[in-house]
């Protein structure tokens, strides 16, 4: 073998464990980002069903205060109750907008 193959195999080879390490930094990056990303999902989806259950709370108090003006012609508690919070109660009652 000539002087000049042994180069060419010894920078082959350097190259090829240059590009192994390349790959290797590279997963190691990959997965390092799929945990982050995996750590934000987890974090929106959390955040999306607190908001998922403020506005099922919101319907669900609409519903309650509709209710509540419905009996408040009959009920003076009631009635004060309503006023507390700004909403009047009569036979034609109509709510405020949230």
């Amino acid at each position: 073998m000539t002087h000049a193959r042994y180069v060419a195999i010894f920078t082959s080879a350097i190259v090829s464990c240059v590009l192994a390490a390349a790959l290797l930094i590279l997963g190691i990056f990959s997965r390092q980002t799929e945990r982050r990303v995996r750590m934000r999902q987890v974090e929106f989806n959390s955040l999306q069903d607190e908001i998922n259950r403020g506005a099922a709370s919101r319907r669900i108090a609409q519903n309650i205060i509709q209710e509540l003006v419905v009996m408040a012609p009959n009920k003076p508690n009631i009635q004060s109750l309503l006023a507390r919070y700004g909403i009047t109660a009569s036979k034609k009652s109509s709510l405020p907008s949230p």
